[in-house]
């Protein structure tokens, strides 16, 4: 097994994840009301790049060393079911679950060489929370921090080998900034910042002796940005949201609609 063959079940490994990328983060004030819960659902289709990272590798008893790889146009797309609560008129929880789609390119700049890949449903979830701090007319502030993971192993059989990654990363989203109430409908924003502590383990195995091992973490290739978004009330409690975010690096879209009881 040449590093060529190797790289290829990296990239498989590494894109077939759901977190390396900015997701909705919706307003940065509690919308929920204390003691309500809310319903709903949230799309979100983002595009972005991820810092060069150097890759450790081992072909067991034969070779060790390094290499850099980069993912490059990381296209995603999220479907979340979302669950909230208000625990008081200023503090909201949510919960996210649902699936992701991926569509990505990867570089090995050693080689070179690129990959193409296109994912499908992968499991998604997450939890965040949002408080206000200030009220003043129509103009309230607050603040959100939002949380994704993910922990999954994969395997490929090739032949007589077998490969196995693990995949264990999280990131995190933390916004502040107003809301702005216009009547019918309200629009919020401000600065954003984005986390990835990301890694995973890859072992490959030829007729059940291992023979090749490797690891790495990923991180964004940039980590402020900014978003701005709308909240159009639809009546009968159903509010519809719609934003855009982006870190210079990336950008996202993201609409949701829910409904608060």
């Amino acid at each position: 097994m040449n590093r060529t063959n190797v790289m290829t079940l990296v990239m498989l490994a590494t894109f077939g994840t759901s977190v390396f990328a900015v997701g909705f983060l919706g307003s940065p004030t509690a919308e929920i009301g204390q003691g309500k819960w809310s319903i709903g659902y949230d799309y979100s289709y983002s595009s972005q790049k991820t810092d060069k990272v150097t890759a450790k590798f081992d072909f067991i008893g034969v070779e060790t060393g390094t290499f850099p790889f980069k993912l490059k146009d990381f296209n995603l797309q999220r479907h979340y079911g979302v669950i909230g609560y208000g625990v008081t008129e200023d503090w909201d929880i949510y919960v996210k679950l649902g699936i992701a789609d991926l569509k990505a390119r990867g570089v090995d700049y050693d080689l070179p060489q690129v990959w193409s890949m296109n994912f499908d449903n992968e499991f998604a979830w997450g939890l965040g929370t949002r408080y206000t701090f200030f009220r003043q007319d129509n103009v309230t502030w607050g603040a959100a921090l939002q949380m994704n993971w993910i922990d999954t192993q994969i395997g490929e059989r090739f032949g007589t080998k077998k490969s196995q990654f693990t995949v264990d990363a999280f990131d995190l989203l933390a916004s502040v900034g107003p809301t702005v109430d216009m009547g019918s409908w309200k629009v919020y924003g401000g600065p954003f910042y984005y986390y990835l502590n990301g890694d995973y383990d890859l072992k490959v195995k030829d007729a059940g002796a291992l023979v090749y091992k490797e690891k790495t973490d990923v991180k964004a290739d940039r980590n402020w940005g900014a978003f701005i978004g709308s909240i159009i009330n639809l009546g009968n409690n159903i509010n519809w949201t719609v934003e855009y975010a982006t870190t210079g690096k990336g950008w996202g879209l993201g609409t949701g609609i829910a409904w608060t009881f």
